[in-house]
């Protein structure tokens, strides 16, 4: 997919409205990490500053009233917490273990020592995949801004108006490269709705559980209980869904379709380290009432034998066969929309997008730069105004120098002022060559008459706050 296709608005009947009234840089919110810095290491998402088993934050579990703030209870009067309590739940307790551990869910691994079901997830940090990410601003709100200035003629600092589309969603696409000389070092993409991934299998397995019923209805038929005697089964360790006994021919399929459709973030084995075992009679008739129940696959296509109801077994067997091969693609850029980046499940390309995401919040240098080379594109003017390195503006009036000695006295008597006490404003200069004057007064107006028209010629420039100023001629 093009730069031009990502920019594409969907409904095609208005632009984009921005609010370009700026606030002071001190009084603006944090960046917004609900879009892409909530994604953690293991793909969950959480608020800011939170991970996905730390402590909550605010409410009754935190020792914090409704509104976020401290409990109003003194201190003094709080019962002492029990041991163990932590006065709400917490995602780190351990359940207590029974002393004789019988019917107690046990960890099932092949590979795992007894009593290491703790120690044995401790994963790697999760890298950020080597790849250069850039924020882009989206074509339909790129139009709207460009819109807005040149409807105002004034003049608005590029890195706010930057700023000002990385905070709202939907203003930015996200371009994405491989930054590495391997060949092996590769995007798969799903050619259906543009996600992206490191690893092949990621992309095959969001194929299958994303895009089926592009190929197949599916519907839920009542079979037959599993006969057999099975004294365990294996339940899900996050979720607690059962997935069968371990010896049940099911179960294989059971743990990658639910690894795959909740848990891909994770590698395999450190998923498959997480389930136990449950030698509950209860788990045990509960996932026989579940697996009674079979899920059938119909084709959309084909001849009538085609379409007759198969396994989702099957079902995927053609998938892997027919379908993915056509939908899955490889390349070493890829373009996608903020809305497709959020589904990105690789968890080293989320790694990546929330650490650019983070970066550009707080200061989108990158975002600044397109929007500079969009604005020339789009016949806007960029200068630069302020002490030192100065800050850039961008206006949709060429600014012009206009020496006061060459022009009419109202209008040198303008020029003149706005050089000497540049950022000032019209209420500003009233009062300083109108004195005595009431403000509906003839010489007030006469004073302000031409400053419409010197505006609109770039003689008088107006900044996005109503300061004036004047261009100078820059010096060789």
């Amino acid at each position: 997919m093009s730069e031009r296709e990502q920019g594409k608005s969907t409904s095609g009947e208005s632009d984009l409205v921005l609010e370009l009234n700026f606030v002071p840089q001190w009084a603006r919110k944090p960046a917004d990490e609900v879009r892409y810095g909530s994604f953690d290491d293991r793909g969950s998402r959480s608020s800011r500053g939170g991970g996905g088993g730390g402590r909550p934050r605010g409410g009754s579990g935190g020792g914090r009233g409704a509104r976020g703030g401290r409990s109003s209870e003194p201190r003094g009067n709080r019962p002492p917490p029990r041991r163990g309590d932590s006065g709400g739940p917490s995602q780190d307790r351990r359940p207590a273990r029974p002393a004789g551990g019988g019917g107690a869910p046990q960890s099932y691994s092949p590979n795992r020592n007894s009593g290491g079901a703790r120690d044995s997830y401790r994963q790697e940090p999760i890298q950020a995949a080597p790849i250069n990410i850039r924020f882009l601003p989206e074509q339909q709100a790129l139009v709207g801004l460009v819109r807005q200035v040149s409807s105002t003629k004034r003049a608005y600092p590029l890195i706010d108006l930057a700023n000002l589309l990385m905070s709202k969603p939907g203003c930015c696409f996200v371009k994405l490269d491989v930054d590495s000389p391997s060949p092996d070092t590769i995007f798969y993409q799903c050619k259906e709705c543009r996600t992206i991934a490191m690893d092949r299998t990621q992309i095959e397995s969001h194929i299958l559980l994303k895009h089926r019923d592009l190929y197949f209805d599916t519907e839920e038929v009542l079979g037959e209980p599993p006969s057999g005697t099975f004294v365990c089964v294996a339940k899900c360790g996050f979720s607690g869904t059962l997935l069968g006994p371990p010896n049940h021919h099911s179960y294989a399929d059971a743990v990658r379709r639910l690894h795959a459709s909740r848990f891909a973030h994770m590698d395999i084995e450190s998923y498959k380290d997480r389930i136990q075992l449950s030698h509950e009679p209860d788990d045990v008739e509960r996932w026989k009432v579940e697996a009674s129940s079979v899920i059938e696959c119909r084709r959309k296509e084909g001849t009538e034998e085609e379409r007759e109801p198969i396994r989702v077994a099957d079902a995927d067997r053609y998938m892997q066969e027919q379908v993915i091969p056509k939908l899955l693609s490889t390349t070493k850029r890829a373009v996608v929309s903020e809305a497709v980046a959020h589904e990105i499940q690789d968890s080293s390309i989320k790694r990546a997008l929330r650490e650019e995401w983070q970066h550009e919040s707080r200061f989108p240098l990158k975002v600044s730069f397109a929007l500079r080379a969009a604005f020339k594109h789009k016949h806007l003017y960029v200068f630069k105004a302020g002490k030192g390195r100065g800050v850039n503006f961008v206006t949709s009036v060429e600014p012009l120098p206009l020496d006061p000695e060459h022009a009419i006295p109202s209008i040198s008597e303008v020029l003149t002022y706005l050089r000497e006490h540049p950022g000032c404003k019209r209420q500003d200069m009233v009062a300083a060559l109108r004195p005595d004057a009431e403000p509906d007064s003839e010489s007030v107006k006469e004073l302000l008459q031409p400053l419409h028209w010197l505006i609109e010629r770039g003689h008088i420039l107006e900044f996005f706050n109503g300061t004036l100023s004047v261009p100078l001629v820059k010096r060789r």
